[in-house]
């Protein structure tokens, strides 16, 4: 019999779990739900708060609440029960504790992603919080397995009275894996079950699942019909922590069969994280299990304790994490670094440094040399071996140019530290190198070049060398920047009398010819050209990168005597390369393509939308029309009638017509202040042969590599934003004093080589422009709410400049209008790092930013909050 404090105990978590929220309680409440005296429920409360098992409030009346405490539940097993499926874990618990009686649930996803082990789970907490008995049975049909049954003998597996799963599961859990593969008349039966589970008390607790490839009809169906859906991600979405934590469970399970610890270097790891699971968790234990059964096979007649896998252990496929590598470089190098081995035990995971490793950065080059050999000594193929070489190779730059960035290194400080010579030496190498290259340095790699030659004359010219086959393939990568760096050593030497050995010349090229470190952002959908002819879509694309070098378009050419099973492995196989994870559009013009991409989806899990551009449709029916007509109008009327209105607004989007200078205005986010300036500029002045690109970037290093992109046609001639980008040898114009110069003076203003900000702000001025660019909006309630989020956001910073304060007010009214009109705000890679680093700020503005929340019936959410984080911290 239960104890009346559990009784009470148990009510309040019940309660809580229906909630999801924390539940406040009173005496009088509780009192009268659960048919107690007063008295002796203080009594109680009073007990359960000294146990520290719920806490309350001071003061009239006296409040009761649960304290939380950590998950000690079956979940805690679960990997990422505390990260991506926290979320998951806490609407099982609410279904399963709901008052009254438990509810079922449906869970949906991809083959492989852990459905059946929830289900397992959720039989467990179950039982561990007494909603069924400790000996309840647990029932699991896996209807893949009746794919071949008749509909009779499927009816009686579910429902005969003697041996049914529905008679068997009483007072337990009755578990149906992958109901869609029934036949319909015996899902509809089952989902009846359902629906009456729900709406009364039930003998025993309903789980289906589905796979969420089906139809997206079926899908709708299904979910319409339970409560509580439960979606589990494909490990490809699951965070890398997460994958690492599967990786070591997966391996100390191996560790348990085979009686010896394994080990594995930092490379088999960084494979195992990265490359494609199709059949998602299931898949990545299948092929940890063959690496280890191929390492122990190889290694059965020695009497070691531990057996050491190298990635030839491991299926094919898995050295397809190497492709990924570049792209997720940043994230795996924070929990994956490089030259430690990686050995582990039935109890947990050990990383070690590798001894062979060189522990010096400044043998560089020849830690590439030892990281060559040795991939190769473990039957890695070349093509893997360049993607890690450059990878390698870029990542040592980025460390640089991080490490100088971090140091916010301006040039009245750097002139202590370096000689004035240098410096600028330096400076006019840059400018020069700006001009003949046509690309913009960041103010990091002025600051690192001053540092590095400085440090190199101290050592009179002398450096790690370099091998003779590294020197040869770098110059003729980079000969037109070797023979510039050479003219520049060849000063250097003059000036300060010393000689400077060839490595020196060809780190230099490397170091200007770099493009940019790489876009680190969130992976993004690609577009695939695919067309029939032996060039049709390669010149499309060739067009497209010539005109937009996203490099996000790709193409597959179908060539007309080709089997088909050829092609679809083919397109498959193209597919798979290409995607970045957030899924594919393909453009195709014809036949069969459309159906090939809807199997290669089904296949693959890549969601993959198609749209038909019938080019070669469009030639095959004028050719058609032309043997039919005699009369030339005749076609061209016809043909006009059938194609017309297809394309013009594309057509005229993409109308290149370059002008020689550019003027970039700047904000960070969506649809913000950086249209707005541009609009604002061109109603007010007339600048010839000048373009103005709005950007919406926060990224430093992204928006590096868009303006040289810009510079590689065009002259960049000024910024015009909430932020100073920082970029070295283009002027910077404050919003704030864009907005305070007169119409008349604009030119002027924009014209200028240099400029300084103002510390007068006109709202006025504003005001009146966004009143003609924000059609439908309450500008009267603006002018009365906004100064004083303003004033209140002043006061919590302690101080804004004229720039930081129009920045914000920019910001903040875009975004009113952007939400008043339902749409949604950017995403901000950075948000979750702003907000923890800014909490107090972050804490301070959700209480000022309620001012326009109340007043105009919106939610700024944390990516909103995290844009003005920047704007008030200039980052």
């Amino acid at each position: 019999m239960k104890l009346s404090k559990d009784v009470v105990l148990e009510y309040m978590q019940k309660q809580v779990l229906a909630t999801q929220e924390e539940v406040h309680f009173t005496t009088q409440q509780l009192s009268e739900a659960l048919q107690m005296q007063r008295s002796n429920l203080s009594k109680l409360l009073n007990e359960l708060a000294k146990e520290n098992r719920v806490k309350k409030t001071n003061g009239r009346p006296v409040y009761y609440s649960l304290v939380k405490e950590k998950d000690q539940s079956c979940f805690q097993t679960m990997i990422g029960s505390d990260g991506s499926l926290k979320q998951t874990v806490q609407l099982i618990k609410a279904a399963l504790m709901y008052p009254g009686h438990s509810l079922p649930l449906l869970i949906t996803g991809p083959d492989g992603s852990g459905k059946s082990l929830l289900a397992k789970l959720i039989y467990e907490y179950a039982k561990e919080n007494h909603v069924i008995d400790d000996e309840a049975p647990f029932v699991k049909i896996n209807c893949k397995y009746l794919a071949e049954e008749s509909n009779e003998k499927i009816r009686d597996i579910f429902l005969s009275e003697e041996f049914g799963a529905m008679k068997r599961a009483q007072g337990g859990v009755l578990f149906i894996d992958h109901i869609n593969r029934l036949y319909h008349d015996i899902q509809n039966l089952l989902l009846n079950y359902v629906e009456m589970a729900q709406n009364s008390s039930s003998n025993m607790i309903l789980v289906y699942s589905i796979d969420d490839s089906i139809n997206p009809s079926y899908l709708s169906l299904y979910r319409s019909k339970f409560s509580v859906v439960i979606d589990l991600p494909s490990l490809a979405n699951r965070t890398f922590e997460e994958r690492l934590d599967l990786i070591q469970l997966f391996f100390q399970k191996e560790v348990e069969c085979i009686h010896k610890n394994i080990k594995i270097n930092s490379e088999v790891l960084r494979c195992l994280m990265l490359y494609p699971c199709q059949l998602n968790i299931k898949q990545l234990r299948m092929d940890i299990q063959l690496g280890c059964a191929n390492g122990y096979a190889r290694n059965f007649d020695k009497e070691d304790s531990q057996i050491e896998l190298n990635i030839h252990d491991f299926p094919n496929y898995v050295r397809k994490g190497f492709l990924s590598y570049r792209k997720y470089r940043t994230q795996i190098e924070q929990i994956i670094p490089d030259n430690y081995l990686y050995s582990f035990s039935s109890q947990e995971m050990n990383a070690s440094q590798d001894e062979n490793a060189i522990a010096s950065d400044d043998n560089y080059y020849n830690m590439i040399d030892r990281k060559v050999e040795e991939l190769k000594s473990h039957g890695v193929e070349d093509q893997d071996i360049m993607t890690i070489l450059h990878a390698d190779l870029d990542y040592g730059f980025q460390k640089l140019n991080s490490n100088i960035e971090q140091k916010e290194i301006d040039k009245d400080i750097i002139a202590k530290v370096v000689d004035p010579k240098i410096i600028g030496l330096v400076d006019q190498f840059l400018k020069d190198a700006s001009i003949r290259f046509d690309r913009i340095y960041s103010n990091s790699v002025f600051y690192g070049m001053c540092l590095h030659l400085s440090a190199m004359i101290e050592r009179q010219g002398t450096s790690q060398k370099m091998t003779n086959e590294q020197i040869v393939t770098a110059i003729k990568m980079y000969n037109e920047e070797y023979i510039f760096c050479s003219k520049f050593t060849s000063l250097l030497e003059k000036e300060f009398d010393i000689k400077i050995a060839i490595d020196e010349v060809v780190f230099l090229s490397m170091f200007i010819s770099r493009e940019q470190i790489e876009e680190i952002q969130e992976p993004k959908p690609v577009v695939l050209v695919a067309m029939h002819g032996n060039s049709t879509a390669s010149s499309i694309v060739e067009v497209a990168n010539t005109l937009v070098n996203e490099g996000n378009i790709f193409s597959f050419d179908l060539s007309l005597d080709k089997d088909m099973q050829k092609v679809y492995e083919e397109l498959s196989e193209t597919i798979v390369e290409i995607h970045q994870g957030k899924g594919i559009l393909m453009l195709y013009d014809m036949g069969s393509l459309k159906t090939m991409a809807e199997m290669i989806s089904k296949e693959t899990g890549i969601n993959i939308k198609t749209f038909c551009i019938p080019a070669t449709l469009i030639a095959l029916d004028c050719s058609r029309k032309a043997s039919c007509h005699n009369s030339l109008d005749d076609i061209y009327n016809d043909v006009m009638n059938s194609y017309q209105s297809m394309y013009p607004e594309i057509e005229q989007s993409y109308q290149k017509q370059e002008k020689p200078q550019v003027i970039i205005s700047l904000c960070m986010t969506g649809d913000g202040a950086a249209v707005q300036i541009k609009n604002y500029i061109e109603q007010h002045v007339y600048l010839e042969n000048t373009e103005i690109i709005p950007m919406a970037i926060s990224d430093h290093e992204y928006l590096l590599k868009k303006v040289n992109q810009i510079q590689k046609n065009q002259k960049v001639i000024c910024v015009i934003g909430v932020y100073d980008p920082k970029l070295y040898g283009i002027p910077y114009i404050p919003i704030s004093k864009l907005f305070d110069t007169s119409p008349d003076k604009l030119e002027l203003l924009l014209s200028s080589s240099s400029v300084e900000s103002v510390m007068s702000v006109n709202y006025d001025a504003i005001y009146e422009y966004l009143k003609e660019e924000l059609v439908g909006f309450d500008f009267d309630l603006l002018k009365e709410v906004l100064p004083k989020t303003i004033m209140k956001i002043r006061k919590v910073t302690h101080g804004l400049s004229s720039d930081q304060e129009v920045g914000l007010f920019m910001h903040l009214a875009c975004a009113t209008y952007r939400l008043q009109n339902d749409e949604r705000s950017t995403r901000n890679v950075n948000a979750k790092e702003l907000i923890s680093k800014n909490k107090r700020l972050y804490n301070d503005l959700c209480e000022v930013l309620s001012l326009i929340e109340d007043e105009f019936y919106i939610k700024f959410d944390d990516n909103e909050i995290a844009y003005i984080i920047q704007i008030i911290k200039k980052c």
